[in-house]
């Protein structure tokens, strides 16, 4: 498995596909990809992508907001859309029968809140499974934990950045650019810096 963050062919191989149409219709040119992409995201449109193998997930993500502008006019409904219509392709192409498990989750089928409660567990413990097999980066986990701070805490075991900041839905930084600022002093520090955020609802 590499060492960089990493996606595996089988969903690589659908945005590659579709970005190839677009070449071979006219609907983008040689000038568009070279500015948008880097050179080793060219190359994948002249190589044959294998669903078993892993691709950078940067490749990934520049091919999918070049798709997004150029098929969905810079709209993050088209990527929410191209999701949904991938699973449906991966999942009828026999890869992922896990995405199956999306129609019919236990969660739906309770009622009563401690059924509910198991149900979503046993849910989201098989969506684990999933992201593991598509993505070689990131953690989840279904255990109890003791509250917001302890699950952060125990996230610290699973993360490979030097500098991390758990910022709380009700806690701000104090000034707009103060991010800004932290990456300016960790880059004089001599360090690679970059800012990562999440939303978790």
């Amino acid at each position: 498995m590499p060492d960089i963050p990493s996606i595996k062919g089988g969903v690589f191989s659908l945005a590659v596909e579709d970005l190839s149409k677009l070449l071979s219709d006219d609907k983008i040119s040689q000038e568009e990809l070279e500015r948008r992409l880097e050179p080793q995201d060219i190359a994948y449109l002249d190589e044959m992508v294998s669903a078993t193998k892993w691709y950078p997930i940067r490749s990934y993500a520049r091919i999918l907001a070049l798709l997004r502008d150029v098929e969905g006019g810079g709209s993050n409904d088209y990527l929410r859309g191209r999701g949904a219509r991938s699973a449906e392709t991966l999942l009828q192409a026999g890869l992922y029968q896990q995405l199956a498990y999306l129609k019919r989750t236990q969660l739906e089928q309770e009622n009563e809140p401690r059924a509910r409660f198991l149900a979503f567990g046993r849910d989201l413990r098989l969506l684990c499974t999933l992201s593991a097999s598509i993505l070689n980066f990131g953690h989840w986990e279904s255990k109890p934990d003791h509250g917001i701070y302890h699950a952060w805490n125990k996230a610290l075991d699973h993360v490979r950045g030097e500098w991390i900041c758990f910022l709380g839905a009700d806690d701000r930084f104090r000034d707009t650019d103060s991010l800004e600022r932290i990456v300016e002093v960790v880059r004089r520090l001599g360090y690679d810096a970059r800012v990562r955020w999440e939303s978790v609802r």
